[in-house]
């Protein structure tokens, strides 16, 4: 968690200083959902068994990065357009706000990892056939570790217990994947509304405008 509040401070700074030199909010929220789909889809090729901490630190970093980086004109967009006696209720809406979206999205994660997991399993389970030269390969290979020390009935018992454990992990990592997949296309497509708002805005302007004098 070092390297996402390491991301996050650096975003944070980056973000108020771009604020200051008055650059659109538009492109401030655009970039920043823009990183957040390019962590996503970077997420995506570190979830396998043997991961490191340094394969995993980068991308957390940049996840850190990009909520810093929305944060801050979130924050500021929030503030800046309410009176000024009620900056103080709109810096407490905003924390409530973003403790209970936090809460809710842990929610939706956990419960979608759940469901995803559960569905991959199953999957990894009918694929594991018994009369695969691979699976019997694992099979023989785990056996010949515990057959010297424990019976045939335990050593079966802890070999199959060791498959199912190592189909439980791949499901996992199968379901994070999933996951991140979808939350990048959804950073994605909310980048391209971002920034396409303003140019439908003018086109569909002079569109209107262009009819009023067709009409006239």
């Amino acid at each position: 968690q070092y390297f996402n509040v390491v991301g996050t401070l650096i975003g944070v700074a980056v973000s108020g200083i771009l604020i200051m030199k008055e650059v659109r909010s538009t492109v401030l929220f655009g970039l920043g959902f823009l990183f957040f789909a390019i962590d996503c889809a970077w997420f995506t090729t570190v979830f396998y068994p043997d991961t490191t901490l340094l394969k995993i630190g980068p991308p957390l970093m940049l996840q850190g990065f990009s909520q810093g980086w929305l944060f801050t004109p979130l924050v500021m967009f929030m503030l800046t357009g309410l009176p000024a006696k009620l900056v103080g209720n709109g810096s407490l809406i905003g924390t409530t706000s973003r403790f209970w979206t936090t809460n809710i999205g842990f929610a939706l994660i956990q419960n979608l990892t759940y469901v995803f997991s559960k569905k991959h399993y199953s999957v990894l389970q009918q694929n594991l056939n018994p009369a695969s030269p691979k699976a019997q390969t694992i099979w023989n290979g785990m056996m010949q570790q515990y057959a010297p020390k424990y019976n045939e009935e335990v050593a079966t018992q802890l070999v199959t217990g060791k498959l199912n454990a190592m189909v439980s992990k791949q499901a996992l990592l199968l379901s994070n994947m999933e996951i991140f997949t979808w939350l990048m296309w959804l950073s994605l497509a909310t980048c391209l509304i971002i920034f396409l708002q303003k140019p439908t805005t003018i086109i569909v302007r002079k569109l209107s405008l262009r009819n009023r004098f067709s009409v006239g």
